[in-house]
């Protein structure tokens, strides 16, 4: 017959073998500008693999003295193998929702601290009609200059890529395949009547 033996432990060396309570839980508070940072570097990430992806695939082109940046033939070439390589790119891509407001908040700050003349003095209203697509080459070769002050405000890019107002998109364009690889809508405000002042 097994006996039942009841050891009596006093309470408080019984609280010291406890396992101690875990540590609460400490979430790391990140700053607007390390946030800022974070954005950016996921951005710079896409555009480095698709500027790596652009350069590699322009070496596989058959090589010849007509080839060059300028001949509509190697855009062609270079835009259909550009899209063969990303068959389900779409919106988004690069201007991830985080960029997307990280953009945005640039632009208003560009316009606010130019009082609007980063604002080009003029418009093209075909160029409003239509609309940037990706996967898809612009229709009208942009102005480099109109929103130069604007575009100056965004983070610099390879010289393949090329921010582009479109109506009131921010186009990401590739500039050898005149291959549109992102859009932002509504980057920039509607066009301002002549009451509107910036401040």
């Amino acid at each position: 017959m097994l006996a039942t033996i009841l050891v009596h432990i006093p309470l408080a060396f019984a609280t010291l073998v406890q396992p101690p309570f875990p540590p609460e839980c400490q979430l790391d508070v990140l700053t607007p500008m390390a946030i800022e940072e974070r954005t950016l570097a996921e951005f710079n990430a896409n555009i480095d693999a698709y500027v790596t992806l652009h350069r590699r695939l322009a070496r596989t082109l058959p090589p010849s003295e007509m080839f060059d940046d300028e001949d509509p033939f190697f855009a062609d070439e270079l835009r259909r193998v550009l899209v063969a390589a990303r068959p389900g790119a779409g919106p988004g891509g690069f201007f991830t929702p985080q960029v997307a407001e990280s953009f945005r908040q640039r632009i208003e700050l560009a316009l606010a601290y130019t009082g609007g003349s980063a604002i080009p003095y003029r418009h093209d209203p075909l160029r409003d009609t239509l609309r940037a697509t990706v996967n898809e080459p612009l229709l009208i070769a942009p102005d480099p200059f109109a929103w130069s002050m604007l575009v100056r405000a965004l983070p610099a890019i390879p010289l393949e890529l090329e921010y582009v107002v479109w109506g009131r998109d921010l186009a990401l364009v590739d500039v050898a395949a005149n291959l549109v690889i992102d859009v932002l809508t509504d980057a920039v405000p509607a066009w301002p009547g002549p009451d509107v002042i910036y401040r």
